[in-house]
């Protein structure tokens, strides 16, 4: 709205037009007229209750999480939106929340909670993962020749793991 545009507008002239919008915390929550901080966001969504060490604190993921699940997130929507207009002639408005979509970050441990009765704790590395039933290939800390790690490529039931291992053999190998 502060340059001008306003979606009524481009709506009326365009009904099939496709738009989306990404907000740090929604538009009609309490928390409307903050602004976004990822760190924020990942403590109160409850994803940072997740990441860490057994023996330490909540850590903050890296690299900005919300902006990236948020990405993710309008991506579906307008594909979503944009299928539906190519059937219908029909446009639609895609919002996404960044700490709305940070929430679908924490995988399985909502699911975890209502069905099993059981909290998911930090996990802090593949071994200890693997010995509370997270044993998912590509995800945890690991070695490397100048410290470690952390790799989160699971893929569906860490079915992508093995393609990303396949990718940086092929890579290394031409690289010889």
């Amino acid at each position: 709205m502060a340059l001008g545009f306003e979606a009524a507008a481009f709506e009326a002239d365009r009904p099939d037009l496709v738009r989306a919008s990404i907000t740090g915390w929604e538009l009609t929550m309490p928390y409307v007229n903050w602004a976004y901080a990822d760190i924020v966001s990942e403590a109160m969504s409850g994803v940072m209750n997740l990441s860490g060490f057994v023996d330490g604190a909540p850590t903050q993921l890296s690299d900005l999480q919300g902006f990236h699940c948020a990405s993710i997130n309008a991506t579906a929507g307008v594909l979503a939106a944009l299928f539906h207009r190519d059937a219908s002639g029909e446009g639609q408005s895609v919002e996404v929340s960044m700490h709305e979509s940070l929430l679908m970050a924490e995988e399985t441990a909502m699911q975890r909670a209502d069905i099993n009765d059981l909290d998911r704790e930090w996990t802090g590395g593949s071994r200890v993962a693997s010995a509370l039933g997270y044993n998912l290939p590509g995800l945890g800390v690991y070695e490397s020749s100048d410290g470690h790690i952390y790799s989160m490529c699971t893929g569906t039931a860490g079915l992508g793991f093995s393609g990303l291992v396949a990718l940086i053999n092929e890579i290394d190998d031409g690289a010889r």
